[in-house]
């Protein structure tokens, strides 16, 4: 069985990088910066997903920062 407690992890992490964007509908989001081609949705693992968020979230606070 995965890990649980990864669901509340990727779901946080999307909560924070929506309000970061709020304009954005959220599958616009997701493939923005989540997945790298959208035919790569199924396959993609969640550990994956989850660095994505991560690094978007930082590329995000940079440039508000700027």
């Amino acid at each position: 069985m995965r890990e649980l407690e990864r669901i509340d992890r990727v779901l946080s992490l999307i909560g924070k990088l929506w309000k970061s964007s709020p304009d954005m509908r959220l599958g616009q989001l997701l493939e923005n910066y989540v997945y790298e081609r959208p035919e790569s949705l199924f396959r993609q693992e969640d550990d994956f997903t989850e660095r994505r968020l991560l690094e978007a979230l930082e590329k995000t606070r940079l440039a508000k920062k700027a």
